[in-house]
């Protein structure tokens, strides 16, 4: 309950009156509301007067006064500027938080008589945020020695001769059988020189694996094929392709799209649930560095059991969404949450990928690709399939069954919309919040459909700092309308955003820059607060859980970051870039907390 005050003294209810008798003043500690201050002389007249107080506030903010009074913990964090991402009510100084969720968002001079009556926290003027929520990323990377970062995106990456070079050197350093990784790009993708027969030449008995940086793309030497369990004559698996050498049947090599996360399932499965709860603790501690109070986690390398298996045993400080990614059809996405871990994780949603990426000439493309005019790149599934796939969408939950399906090239949004259009349009679709992730090529031929099934776009603003490799692939005509965001939000298409790294914790502000600035097509920059509630608002949206967190109010988690710097007042837009979390906050407890605040 709230506390009111005699003198000096805290009055809380019934339990001072006694230790108050013939105090002689006695005020309202909300004086500027209640505006009430008598003088009493006897027992009788201030427990008439201990009612009429309590009285007063109850009347003014009742939830308030419960959640005070039953509350296990309460924080007042006062002298801040406090963005609530509510549009009616933008801005605040301090927020009260009792437990797990806000009770009150307000002035200074609303709210400070609170400081001497529950814990409080001074934010000196620093800026406090809503939670960042990233709507799409992947905690587990393929497992393996590596021998190099991706610290050279976005630019080409090693060469053929680097890349040999450096497993050269791996295959010194270790022990026959080690597995071994090396990050590449398009410098590697656009040699056809590259294929499992030349890097034999350096490793014959290390598995090897490279990885183009997309995602999408991966090359195996003969020993990784022998380890995996696979013939030199591997037929494809369902949504995947291996590559093979002219004329023939033999794999040269090149690994594609479910063939890739067939390969991740199988290393994955040779891993311990105590090496991946140490993997996803690692992410997590350095999450909260950065202001993410909550993820959805897209596991590409674990069935949907084995992921909440290893969440609940992880027991993180941030909330978690498991994404259902199945290899088939048939794969089961209904594995419960483990009790113990429905505090902070959640499992709703299921991700189809339906094609690539333009780094590898992945993307499938209405028309082909300019600087290769042979392809249009590969959609992963047939239309039949793709329309069956979606009708899983439609039974059951709108918020259980929500379809996030990845849908990069201007051909795939179009056949992920005609599926759509096939098992029912609008009528069917309006309300259950389909999801297109990256959307990189959504034109404006797209928006249309796009608003009319209530559509979101999950969109990963570091696609925008690649200009170059867009230009090359696409063509000045098409790069003009890609990566979408103003025009998205002019449309009324819900946004969301996701950093789509894999393996590794990257920046939300380095995203908010890029989306800022967009690079791409600098005309579809959005303001930095449109860039931070697709961050907030627009990922919880994203999830179904707007109405829990997302904005700074009353009713809602208490998850929020104190900033390390005031985003909103910067000298350059490139400074925002620097920002990390002072404080951060998920359903009230304190889960990282910086040196001087």
């Amino acid at each position: 309950m709230e506390t009111f005050r005699i003198g000096d003294r805290p009055l809380n209810g019934a339990y001072s009156v006694l230790e108050a008798a013939g105090v002689a003043g006695i005020g309202c500690a909300t004086a500027g509301r209640c505006g009430r201050r008598v003088q009493t002389a006897n027992l009788l007249a201030l427990l008439l007067l201990v009612v009429s107080l309590v009285g007063c506030e109850t009347e003014s903010n009742p939830a308030r006064s419960q959640a005070l009074a039953t509350s296990k913990l309460c924080r007042l964090l006062q002298h801040g500027k406090v963005f609530t991402g509510q549009p009616e009510h933008a801005s605040a100084e301090s927020i009260v938080v009792c437990d797990e969720k806000i009770v009150a968002v307000d002035t200074d001079a609303e709210l400070g008589y609170l400081a001497s009556q529950i814990e409080t926290i001074d934010l000196g003027g620093r800026t406090v945020v809503p939670g960042i929520n990233d709507a799409h990323v992947h905690v587990l990377a393929t497992p393996g020695v590596y021998l190099n970062t991706q610290e050279f995106v976005p630019a080409p990456g090693p060469t053929l001769t680097d890349v040999l070079a450096l497993i050269r050197a791996g295959t010194s350093k270790q022990p026959p059988g080690t597995w071994l990784v090396v990050s590449v790009g398009t410098a590697l993708v656009n040699d056809p020189g590259a294929t499992r027969q030349i890097l034999d030449t350096v490793s014959p008995q290390h598995p090897v694996i490279l990885k183009v940086w997309s995602g999408h793309g991966t090359y195996v030497n003969s020993a990784a094929v022998a380890a995996l369990g696979w013939s030199t004559a591997q037929p494809d698996p369902f949504g995947g392709r291996l590559g093979r050498l002219a004329g023939s049947n033999e794999l040269n090599g090149l690994v594609y799209e479910y063939a890739e996360h067939q390969l991740n399932r199988i290393l994955f499965a040779g891993q311990t649930d105590e090496q991946l709860v140490a993997m996803y603790r690692f992410m997590a501690t350095q999450a909260v560095q950065f202001g993410y109070t909550s993820i959805t986690d897209i596991g590409l390398g674990l069935p949907l059991e084995r992921q909440l298996r290893v969440l609940a045993l992880a027991d993180l400080p941030i909330r978690v969404r498991a994404l259902c990614f199945p290899l088939t059809t048939n794969e089961p996405c209904d594995a419960p949450v483990p009790q113990q871990a429905k505090e902070r994780v959640t499992r709703t949603g299921f991700k189809w990928i339906t094609d690539g990426s333009p780094a590898e000439h992945g993307a499938y493309l209405d028309a082909p690709y300019t600087d290769q005019p042979d392809t249009r790149g590969t959609f992963n599934f047939e239309q039949p399939t793709m329309a069956s796939m979606m009708g899983m969408a439609l039974q059951g939950s709108a918020v259980e069954n929500q379809a996030v399906i990845h849908a990069v090239g201007d051909g795939a949004v179009d056949n992920v919309l005609a599926a759509a259009l096939q098992t029912g349009g609008a009528h069917a679709w309006n309300g259950r919040r389909l999801r297109i992730e990256h959307g990189d090529l959504i034109f404006p031929r797209h928006y249309a459909a796009l608003k009319a099934l209530g559509a979101i776009v999950v969109q990963n603003p570091l696609h925008t700092a690649l200009p170059d490799m867009f230009q090359a692939r696409i063509g000045p005509v098409r790069s003009k309308d890609a990566q979408p965001l103003k025009s998205l939000l002019g449309q009324s298409i819900p946004l969301a955003f996701g950093t789509d790294v894999i393996g590794s914790v990257e920046s939300p502000w380095l995203d908010i820059f890029f989306a800022m600035t967009h690079p791409m097509n600098p005309s579809e920059a959005i303001t930095l607060k449109q860039a931070l509630s697709a961050f907030t608002l627009g990922s919880a949206y994203a999830e179904n859980e707007e109405n829990r967190k997302g904005t700074l109010e009353v009713g809602k988690l208490a998850d929020l970051v104190v900033l390390s710097q005031d985003v909103f007042n910067l000298p350059a837009p490139a400074a925002i870039m620097g920002t990390k979390s002072m404080l951060t906050m998920v359903g009230g407890k304190i889960v990282w907390r910086a040196a001087g605040i």
